[in-house]
């Protein structure tokens, strides 16, 4: 079942929310009475219990389908205009429009719930992009305000999360989702301001996004804008910028023609000078990036550099050329204390072989939690936080012992243990990575 369904059932159906029905009469008093009766049908709101069985008999005919879904709570709304879950209905409609990335819906529906004090930033981000597509003046607008206001929004966000220490693993890709979420902000802030004719305020808007997020629709943004306030020579560089951001990608008939356009006989030159361009805001901020996580863009496992619970972060390519044996364990994971002795009765047996390495990994999201569980325990405090490489390896299930060769591959996987196999066989399969098994 489909995200907006569940939510839609869960947030209408509640328990307690039908009202009582009302008594009955005993008798119409007269034929005029009852024509008056059935008039004031048509106007009077139904009862919330009759509401909520119709609703659950509209869900439950709609199955799975996020569409029927959809098209059942729109059939709702017209049976029911003066609902008192209206808001609800119109939020999920909303959230559902936005999964389907239909713009009719997300205007029909989006609008009013932003109107309404929504503060969903994508629901704000694909509004303003449905409205300036239209691209009246009124349009343009309204979609200036949701666009200030997904600005506000996002930099009070980015602030509350920049503030919270806690979060450490995917630090770098939260802050990069900040800054597009920013970039487009300031993006549909300079779009409806070039409708609008305020071409001033539009480049202001559009340097702003530029900055918080260089993506290849800013850069032609901006190059539509400069071309229209007569600077045609910084056009031909925001241009530029588009076609480097976007890949190099000159197989676009229509790219070729306007950088020629714009640049003249310097059309190459401009090219390779945003480019040089690229480069360098690829370099800052990629050590932006790092500087608040280390393993951002890690994809190989020698790439991850995992904080330890005491002591020095352990950069993993320092280990290349040895055997590791890495164990994924948590404090909240009864078999991982039960495989822990196990662990020490293996270790002990390639004690004297330097080249053969044990990695005690947490994958706790608490790390609160583990300085004092290792204390409890009487563990080793030799022990560091996955950091993103439980789930860059795709580790579903703990515990699970991992044993790297030497080239730092991955030459084997154990899911789980079985007590009295475990120790024998992690020996025979660090052996083997050792090249010396069979």
């Amino acid at each position: 079942m489909k995200i907006a369904g569940v939510i839609c059932a869960a947030m209408l159906l509640a328990p307690g929310a039908a009202a009582q029905k009302p008594a009955k009469k005993n008798a119409p008093a007269s034929k005029a009475a009852s024509r008056n009766t059935a008039e004031r049908k048509v106007e009077e709101p139904r009862p919330a219990a009759a509401e909520d069985d119709a609703l659950e008999e509209a869900l439950r005919e709609a199955g799975s389908s996020a569409i029927e879904y959809s098209r059942a709570l729109e059939r709702h709304l017209k049976l029911f205009p003066n609902s008192e879950r209206k808001s609800e209905i119109l939020r999920v409609l909303a959230q559902s429009a936005l999964e389907q990335k239909d713009s009719k819906r997300l205007l029909r529906y989006g609008v009013p719930v932003l109107d309404n004090g929504g503060n969903n930033i994508a629901l704000m981000d694909y509004v303003c992009r449905a409205l300036l597509d239209r691209g009246t003046e009124a349009d343009a607008a309204k979609a200036l305000g949701i666009a200030r206001r997904m600005a506000e929004v996002t930099a009070e966000q980015r602030k509350e999360w920049l503030a919270d220490k806690t979060a450490r693993v995917g630090r770098a890709r939260r802050m990069e989702e900040f800054d597009a979420a920013m970039g487009r902000a300031y993006w549909h802030e300079a779009r409806a301001l070039r409708i609008a004719g305020e071409r001033e305020a539009a480049l202001q808007a559009i340097e702003k996004s530029w900055a918080e997020a260089p993506l290849e629709e800013t850069a032609r943004e901006r190059s539509r804008l400069l071309e229209m306030m007569g600077r045609k020579a910084d056009a031909a560089a925001a241009f530029a910028d588009a076609i480097t951001t976007g890949g190099l990608d000159l197989r676009d008939a229509a790219d070729r023609e306007r950088l020629q356009m714009l640049a003249g006989d310097r059309a190459g030159a401009v090219l390779l000078e945003a480019w040089s361009r690229s480069e360098a805001r690829h370099k800052q901020r990629e050590a932006r990036f790092l500087s608040v996580d280390p393993n951002y863009g890690a994809r190989r496992i020698s790439d991850f550099t995992l904080s330890a619970v005491q002591g020095e972060p352990l950069a993993l390519k320092t280990l290349l050329g040895k055997v590791v044996v890495i164990d994924f364990w948590a404090t909240w994971c009864g078999p991982c204390r039960a495989q822990h002795p196990l662990y020490e009765v293996v270790k002990k047996r390639f004690a004297d072989r330097p080249e053969v390495v044990f990695l005690s990994v947490s994958t706790d999201e608490n790390r609160e939690a583990v300085p004092p569980f290792l204390e409890a325990m009487g563990w080793s405090k030799a022990t560091y936080y996955d950091d993103g490489l439980a789930s860059n390896q795709r580790v579903s299930s703990i515990p699970t012992t991992m044993i790297l060769d030497k080239d730092g591959s991955v030459a084997s996987r154990l899911h789980g243990f079985a007590a009295d196999r475990f120790v024998d066989m992690l020996t025979a399969r660090i052996k083997l990575a050792l090249g010396e098994g069979e």
